[in-house]
């Protein structure tokens, strides 16, 4: 790294240590990031730079840092919120919002990139083109009934005025050395669906199961059903992910119910493999459920 660079690496490091506790003191979850989007403006405006727009996809920001000359537009993302998980670390500076906890990175996420942004600043006049500052907000997902993410930040315009040509993101890995980068050539994080199914049976006591349609049954057996879509319907040289985390239904030891809902997760790294296995496994599902007499719904 060249000298001048160092120097402001470590000029700024003790603010970025600042930073990444402060967001993890006070998190926020998706959607609710209001807090954490003023205090980024705040830190951007002290570091001079003014093209700033915020809120943007309700509390995302973005802001430009302006090079010599023409070139290309580069950004430098960093996602914003928190999850819904009580804290148990004991650190010093653990979160203050019961039930909520950056466990997932996005504090340091955001101190780095304003770390960054600090950096670039100050070397503007070395380098061609424009720089822009992207923070996401509602990367986990939007609450039930409402919007949010990358697609809505897309929406905005975050992408237009300078065109961006390239995005940087990164993820902390507690497993990488501290100080140390790791990237991977091609495709690395994977696309995600997230399922619903229900089976629709029919009631009856545990007794007479032969009078009832059991969705229990045939819960389990899409559970299972499902597993060779991974193990034998993608090519081995490739890689896919399906898992089922939740299952619910019943509500007495003794009644089988009408209905249970299974949720779960479906990633993948190649859109046509996406299509393929979404499709393969819609008809996994309903053949299943169609054999034990059931009725399910994705």
């Amino acid at each position: 790294m060249p000298a001048p660079i160092q120097a402001l690496v470590e000029q700024i490091t003790p603010s970025v240590i600042h930073w990444r506790r402060d967001f993890h003191r006070y998190p926020e979850l998706s959607n609710r990031e209001e807090q954490t989007g003023m205090k980024l403006v705040a830190a951007l405006k002290e570091m001079g730079i003014e093209e700033l727009q915020y809120p943007i996809a309700q509390h995302g920001v973005t802001a430009l840092i302006h090079g010599q000359g023409e070139g290309p537009c580069i950004a430098l993302r960093a996602d914003m919120d928190a999850l819904p998980v009580e804290e148990q670390t004991g650190l010093p500076f653990a979160s203050c919002h019961p039930g909520v906890m950056h466990a997932c990175g996005h504090d340091c996420h955001m101190a780095v990139v304003l770390g960054a942004a600090f950096v670039l600043q100050q070397i503007k006049d070395t380098f061609p083109g424009t720089i822009k500052i992207l923070f996401q907000p509602c990367e986990e997902g939007a609450p039930p009934g409402e919007i949010g993410g990358a697609r809505l930040c897309i929406r905005d315009g975050v992408l237009q005025d300078p065109l961006v040509q390239t995005i940087f993101g990164l993820h902390i890995n507690p497993l990488l050395e501290c100080g140390r980068l790791s990237y991977y050539p091609g495709g690395y994080a994977a696309a995600v669906d997230q399922f619903e199914i229900t089976v629709q049976g029919k009631q009856t006591h545990a007794a007479f199961p032969w009078e009832g349609r059991d969705p229990v049954v045939a819960a389990a057996a899409i559970v299972m059903a499902v597993q060779t879509l991974v193990s034998r319907l993608v090519d081995a040289r490739d890689s896919a992910v399906l898992s089922i985390g939740k299952i619910s239904g019943g509500s007495r030891w003794n009644i089988i119910p009408d209905t249970v809902t299974l949720t779960g997760t479906i990633r993948t790294h190649k859109p046509a493999e996406r299509e393929a296995i979404l499709q393969d496994f819609q008809h996994i599902v309903h053949h299943t459920d169609e054999s034990h007499h059931t009725t399910a719904t994705i």
